[in-house]
């Protein structure tokens, strides 16, 4: 079983690919916390996998509020995985979502970075299409790697250690402290298509008067509305306007069309 949190794409293209070798069922964590859907029956020797985005070298809050209320049921014992998307690195997001599963009583055998292209719009301007497909090959590459680490059940792949850690007490802070939604807005290329709405995984924002409001002060910044956005009329403060927006191909049409309709 793999639960999986994707906002533009990465987390669910590598979920994918990891199902497609392993064989294991896919479970949406957006869809899940919607659902309020906590318990699962787990296999005696089952890998269970999480897949998830890096935000701010940390764990994305939908994440952790959804581990935080996870129970499986197993008589055996099951492996333990964790593959972690990001731009750049990690950080020591693998060892403080380990901290997170050993509050629950589960133990995290291998935490993986998997490096994508970055969607942080926010921040900088993003990779090109020709970039973009370079970032695909390599993530192909360590995807394999992954997969074959996951077979043979091996044991302590955590990728960061004292540094790593560092920057996660340096910057995770500013995500849990933040993740303010009040310099989201449309501009006038906006279509009431509702993308944004539909695509955010906590219902932050409402349609008022055929435009996006965030009606919510805080929300999980998985930025799937402004990237996925048809018009790129989704914009933060006034300096992403000029800025390309990144969505991965599995939500391009590459996708099974249950797939694609998930963040």
């Amino acid at each position: 079983m793999i639960f999986y949190f994707s906002g533009t794409g990465n987390s669910l293209y590598a979920a994918s690919r990891i199902r497609d070798e392993i064989g294991e069922k896919l479970i949406s964590i957006t869809e899940a916390m919607a659902g309020k859907r906590y318990i699962y029956s787990i296999g005696e020797d089952e890998a269970v996998g999480f897949v998830f985005p890096v935000y701010y070298y940390g764990v994305p809050t939908i994440v952790r509020d959804f581990v935080s209320k996870l129970l499986l049921e197993c008589n055996g014992t099951p492996c333990f995985f964790a593959v972690i998307t990001c731009g750049g690195g990690i950080g020591g997001a693998d060892r403080l979502f380990a901290k997170m599963l050993k509050a629950q009583n589960y133990d995290l055998k291998c935490g993986f970075d998997l490096r994508m292209t970055d969607n942080f719009v926010l921040g900088y301007d993003l990779h090109n299409e020709a970039e973009q497909k370079i970032d695909l090959a390599h993530a192909d590459q360590r995807i394999a790697e992954i997969v074959d680490a996951i077979r043979k059940r091996q044991g302590g792949g955590f990728s960061s250690g004292i540094p790593g850690m560092l920057l996660t007490n340096a910057a995770y802070p500013f995500y849990l402290h933040g993740r303010k939604t009040r310099k989201f807005h449309a501009d006038d290329r906006c279509i009431s298509c509702t993308v944004c709405k539909d695509v955010c995984p906590v219902e932050a924002i409402e349609m008022r008067d055929g435009k996006p409001f965030w009606a919510k002060e805080q929300c999980v910044h998985c930025l799937a509305c402004i990237n996925r956005c048809p018009k790129q009329a989704i914009q933060y403060g006034t300096h992403t306007k000029k800025r390309r927006r990144y969505v991965n191909p599995i939500l391009k049409g590459g996708a099974s069309s249950e797939e694609g309709k998930t963040s």
